[in-house]
């Protein structure tokens, strides 16, 4: 008769297992758009004519900066800077920083400040920003990535 009494709650148990589960789905399919975007690599060919990327050369937009080869290209990639965009992620490739994450109207460049993390390089726009990502450099990426920007990769210089 005691074995009677443990099937249902088993089977209480099991059912209330399979609910969590499933209630999480959206969570999931979250994790694995953010994975997927994570995937892709710093720009490293113009979206236009497919060459290498001259970094003197560029177009911004909001927070995402495009790189191109030439003049002719950055007035393409001006006029249609989504399809140029799309054509990075085709290739595997993503937009570049043009903000500093903590204080997200200054604009950045290559040669700005910057802070390196796990093989990623942050840029900042003067000291105050560095030592605000320094101190919590996750944040810094997590506000990149929902930008839609891939920050530059660096090697890594610990070990």
């Amino acid at each position: 008769m005691k074995k009677m009494k443990w099937i249902p709650i088993s089977a209480c148990l099991i059912i209330a297992g399979v609910l969590y589960a499933g209630s999480h789905g959206g969570d999931a399919d979250k994790e694995a758009k953010e994975a997927e975007d994570a995937k892709l690599q710093p720009q490293t060919t113009c979206p236009i004519m497919g060459g290498a990327i001259n970094k003197e050369h560029y177009v911004d937009k909001g927070n995402q900066r495009i790189f191109v080869c030439c003049p002719p290209c950055k007035a393409k990639v001006a006029a249609d800077f989504e399809g140029a965009a799309q054509k990075l992620a085709q290739k595997g490739q993503g937009p570049a920083q043009a903000k500093c994450p903590i204080m997200q109207r200054m604009t950045v460049t290559p040669s700005s400040r910057h802070v390196d993390h796990e093989g990623q390089r942050i840029y900042v726009c003067c000291g105050s920003c560095s030592r605000a990502v320094s101190a919590d450099p996750e944040a810094a990426l997590k506000t990149l990535a929902e930008q839609g920007v891939v920050p530059a990769r660096v090697k890594d210089t610990e070990d």
